[in-house]
Parts: structure tokens; sequence; C-alpha cells
């Protein structure tokens, strides 16, 4: 029997994986009561509420909540195959018309040797791919060694074949940021507080509660509410028996402001060996980083010590240290930077099995950060927010407002910035309430 995904043609590369739907009662079966029921299911092929097209565009059929089609109730918007040819009609199901798995004498499944056995009386149920109605799944039974057959209508010869459908990807969705005190007051000892309503600052840092996922209105402050992170993230398929930077690796940034990543890519990560069974999170606080885990390679955007390396651009208020996008050099100057946050979670306890995705939900990228850290990197974060916030709002109208980019910290036309700043920044966080910005 020929193997689906080893079979795809060439116009129909890179559409994803493929089953047959070709069921047995154990390994794959489809329903177990009828085509209104998804009872009994298992490894099945088709997806409830989708609609199923041909390779030419045709929708064949939408199906119903049971990820099956009632042929009592009307006929396949086309069938699964053209009419006007005589070969590739025959299709090998296993099926009934109402979608339950024909008794195992006509599975192919018994015996020895099933689909190359010389007995005539080892059948299988086959379908006739041409037609609308329920003889497109289940038309009668034929010896399973049978590599054609006869077309009731034609009487010419009809080849025998399986029917490929096309698997959902697995996707992930999750929301990253962190739980925020500092909000939108400035806690410099040199200047007066600087306050904007509180209304406004939750709207403008996408403050939201944490347990209810509503975004905060309120006119208040609200300590602890949840901060979304507007960045690029990475992320690490990896099974626990590995270590780091073992495993699969899938990179984009987040789909829009409000924190919310979506990785329809990561189908071929889990399905390398040894299985993956954690994702490891990691947020980079520069679009523009090459990030290797172990070595942390590339152009890192960080607080660096003034005796550390030669800069001009010292924050004003504490002149011992700046804020800068240099190149890390991983021998010599990799722990002299915080470059990047990460959390590690089980993939099995966030999966939901209808929708085909692991569901992370809401997630503190600064949940295994040691107490002692947590308030500075809190603040680090706010602040770097804030700065990236303030840049999408001054992008220009031709740009969308979810590309995540930070040409803002370079005066230069050439990197792409529309109106191009000079930042600096009030405190060793890399801004807060304070911008002193010079176009």
């Amino acid at each position: 029997m020929p193997n689906c995904n080893s079979h795809i043609p060439s116009s129909l590369s890179g559409t994803g994986s493929y089953k047959a739907m070709l069921v047995d009662g154990v390994n794959r079966v489809a329903t177990t009561v009828g085509p209104n029921s998804s009872s009994g299911q298992k490894d099945w092929v088709f997806v409830k509420n989708t609609s199923y097209y041909r390779p030419d565009g045709k929708m064949v059929f939408t199906t119903n909540d049971s990820g099956l089609f009632d042929f009592s109730a009307g006929n396949l918007n086309h069938p699964f195959a053209d009419s006007f040819y005589i070969w590739d009609f025959g299709i090998w199901t296993g099926l009934q018309s109402n979608w339950k798995t024909i008794p195992s004498t006509q599975l192919c499944s018994s015996g020895s040797q099933p689909w190359t056995n010389g007995n005539a009386s080892v059948q299988g149920r086959i379908g006739y791919a041409n037609y609308n109605v329920g003889t497109s799944i289940s038309a009668g039974s034929i010896p399973c060694q049978w590599k054609e057959t006869q077309d009731p209508n034609s009487q010419g010869s009809m080849e025998m074949g399986i029917l490929c459908v096309q698997e959902k990807p697995v996707t992930l969705k999750a929301k990253i940021g962190f739980l925020e005190d500092s909000q939108c007051h400035n806690n410099n000892a040199h200047s007066s507080p600087f306050t904007i309503p509180w209304s406004q600052c939750h709207e403008f840092k996408r403050h939201f509660d944490p347990a209810t996922g509503v975004a905060v209105s309120s006119d208040v402050a609200s300590p602890g509410s949840y901060i979304t992170i507007p960045g690029q993230v990475h992320l690490n398929f990896f099974n626990s028996t590995q270590t780091n930077p073992a495993g699969c690796y899938v990179s984009n940034l987040q789909s829009n402001l409000d924190g919310n990543i979506n990785a329809p890519q990561i189908n071929t990560c889990l399905k390398t060996t040894p299985a993956p069974d954690r994702v490891r999170i990691t947020v980079v606080l520069d679009y523009k980083t090459n990030l290797a885990y172990n070595n942390s390679i590339g152009t890192i955007r960080s607080v660096w010590e003034k005796t550390t390396i030669s800069a001009l651009n010292y924050l004003p208020y504490d002149q011992s240290k700046f804020f800068q996008t240099l190149f890390v050099d991983p021998n010599t100057q990799k722990s002299q930077v915080e470059p990047y946050f990460e959390v590690v979670l089980p993939l099995s306890e966030y999966w939901n099995p209808t929708l085909k995705t692991y569901d992370l939900g809401t997630v503190d990228i600064l949940s295994s950060i040691p107490t002692s850290l947590m308030n500075s990197m809190k603040l680090t974060l706010s602040s770097w927010q804030g700065v990236v916030e303030f840049h999408n709002r001054m992008e220009a109208p031709s740009e969308s407002l979810e590309k995540i980019h930070f040409d803002m910290f370079i005066n230069n036309p050439a990197r792409n910035c529309v109106t191009c700043y000079t930042i600096n920044f009030n405190s060793t966080y890399g801004s807060g309430g304070y911008l002193e910005i010079f176009p």
C-alpha cells in the first residue's frame, strides 16, 4: 500500500503532513455510532467544522461537530475526484456509508499478509471517489490483493488507491509577559515624581488582570497587574532527557503588541527524536539578536559598566553605566550582560486535543527568576517595554503597528527609522517615567 507522505505531488509540496482515510477499527476509527457522533473516534483524519478542498480548489464538504459528513442529509459539494477519468476512482476505506467501521472480514486486516494474499475471500471495503453520495466511502468489497477493479459505470478498469487528507498542523499559542509593580511613576530621587492618569497608564502599558485576562481600565493603581512583552520569542522544544542546547528551535515575533505568540510551524519540532516533552520560552530584548543558548552570541542591548567597554551614551543620572547595542564576545563578555529571560514548561499539561493546540495561556517570563533579582528584572522589563511601546506609536502609517523593531535607538535613516531619535535614559534600567528625546 502507498504511503501518503511519500506520494505528495510536487504541486502540493510544503503543504504539511497527510493521513489516509482508511480505518481498521483499532488504530483509526471514525465513529462507533454514526455520522453525528464522535464516540469511539481515534486518530481520525478530519477535524470538526472544517472545510476540505481538492487540489484543484473545489470544496468537497464541510465536516460537522463530529468531524464527519451525514450522507442521509445531503451530498458532497464535489466528489473526491473528477468524474471524467476512468482511473483513480477506487479508494480503500474500511468504512460503511455511516462512517462506522466495516466488519473485520472486510478490512484487509485479517489473515496472513492480507494485502498480497491471493485468496479472493480476503476482502476490503472500497469507495468510489468520483461519487458524491454514500458510495463515495462505501460501495462494496473486493479482494485485498487487487490493484484495480471494474468501474460500475464504464465497465472499464478502475485503479485502486487511498484518499490522503491533509493533517491540521499542531500549533502553540501563549501570551508572554510578567507581573509589574512599578506601574507609571518615577522613583528617581533627583526629580519630582512623574505621573499620568492611571487609566492612561494601564492603556499605554497594556495591563490586564492575570486571573481573568481582562484589560485593566480603572483610574487607580493596580500593583501586580500583568504586562505583556512585545518582542522576539524563541521556542526550544526538547526532551527532558536532553541537555541545553539540544532540541528543536522555532523563532518568531509575537503576533501583536498584546504579547500573543502563535507558532503554527512546530510540527517538525514535535516529530523529532526523542519526542519533546518540554518547551523553553526565551524572550530577547533585541529583535536583531542571534542567540546561541550556551554562548549568547550576537548583538545584544544591555546595561554595561563604564569601565567595561568604551562608549558615549552614558546614563545622565548614573554615568558609571550606559545602555547600548553592541556585539558580545562569547569568550570574554558573556558573563557581563543579562541579555534574555527564559522559562521552561512541560508540554503535556497544556495540550488541547480538539484544537490540536498547546495553549500555554498567560506565561510569566520571570517565574524562574531568583527572588533577590525579581525587583531589578521587573524594572528592566517594565522600562524596556515602555520604550518599545513609545516607538511603535511613532511609526509611520505605512508600517504595521504589529511590526516590532527598535530602530529609534539608532539615529540613522539608513536603519529604516522614519524620524530618528537619540534617547538618554534617566535610570540604570533603561527608561521609566522620563525620556530625553532629541530628534
